[in-house]
């Protein structure tokens, strides 16, 4: 299923967006485990979703893009990733570079929308592991 950023995901609530993905991830899961065969796979699904991301971004639809973000992570903080392929730096990279850029080019009131969602997603996921420090580092950053 090829997805588009003007169709399967033209504009939507942060559920919808959520529902979308997690059917994706979790058809290609063991009931939630991610194993390093299934790990490209879950790759390939996320990059495309980042390049909806960049799409929007570059529309300037940051409150989708942000939507987007906001339930790519916490789908992937549902499920249980090997990891040995390499995916956990893959995501953290792919994310904290869109995190940044939506930081960067977002008016106030999206940035401080998105500041919320990212303290409350750092100070209550205990799944983000390494993820925390590096989103903790750009909260702080830009936080001002």
């Amino acid at each position: 299923m090829k997805l588009s950023s003007h169709g399967y995901f033209g504009k939507k609530t942060k559920k919808e967006y959520k529902e979308i993905i997690e059917q994706r991830l979790w058809a290609i899961s063991d009931r939630g485990y991610i194993s390093d065969e299934a790990g490209s796979y879950m790759m390939n699904i996320i990059y495309e979703y980042g390049h909806i991301i960049e799409d929007k971004i570059k529309e300037d639809k940051f409150l989708e893009a942000i939507r987007i973000i906001e339930s790519c992570l916490e789908v992937i903080g549902e499920l249980y990733i090997d990891g040995s392929n390499g995916e956990h730096g893959d995501i953290e990279d792919l994310f904290n570079e869109y995190t940044k850029e939506i930081l960067e080019k977002s008016n106030k009131k999206e940035k401080a929308e998105f500041l919320k969602w990212l303290k409350e997603y750092i100070d209550t996921k205990d799944e983000l592991g390494d993820y925390k420090d590096s989103f903790r580092d750009l909260y702080n950053i830009y936080n001002k």
